[in-house]
């Protein structure tokens, strides 16, 4: 697992993982709509990927997904070229308390 190819998937991943680890919600209804297209995934699939499971405080929603997504396009661009493990400051909304079933 220890490759150049690897390390350079990770580093391009990193700056998606948030830093408290929820899901969101509309990030996961569009890889699901893309993984139907692809048909690698039954059109009845739905998606479970819950925070429920997360006891500790949550970093609100991001205020601006849109100026968020055009943000970590730059990084990308940059991680592409200097390398390294990043992730650009997203436009949060107050936290909020995880959720606990």
């Amino acid at each position: 697992m220890v490759t150049p190819m690897n390390q350079k998937i990770f580093e391009r991943s990193y700056a998606y993982l948030s830093k408290d680890l929820q899901t969101v919600k509309r990030d996961w209804e569009k890889v699901t709509k893309y993984g139907k297209r692809l048909s690698v995934l039954d059109a009845r699939f739905e998606p479970n990927y819950p925070n429920a499971f997360l006891t500790w405080k949550l970093e609100g929603q991001s205020a601006d997904p849109p100026g968020d997504q055009k943000r970590i396009v730059r990084l990308q661009k940059e991680i592409a070229a200097q390398g390294g493990f990043q992730r650009h400051p997203l436009s949060h909304a107050q936290g909020v308390a995880g959720v606990g079933g």
